[in-house]
């Protein structure tokens, strides 16, 4: 695979992995942490960086999915 293709697959299972978050805030946070880390130059992606990236979004998931709310937020309220 090419690298423009490589990175746009990275980039859309970030987004996909990023949106499984239980928390609005937490999910709009780790969306536009993606986002803005895919906007920056990367002429020469690092893959380690990339694995630890991911790793930093499992276990982000992880811990909070163990303290989701018993209440819904008001933007989840909004948003049904």
């Amino acid at each position: 695979m090419s690298l423009p293709t490589q990175t746009t697959h990275l980039y859309r299972h970030f987004l996909r992995l990023a949106s499984t978050f239980p928390d609005y805030n937490v999910r709009s946070y780790a969306l536009r942490s993606v986002q803005t880390r895919f906007r920056e130059p990367a002429a020469n992606p690092d893959v380690e960086a990339v694995k630890m990236e991911e790793s930093r979004l499992r276990r982000m998931i992880s811990v909070s999915g163990n303290y989701v709310p018993e209440e819904k937020n008001v933007m989840q309220n909004l948003s049904k």
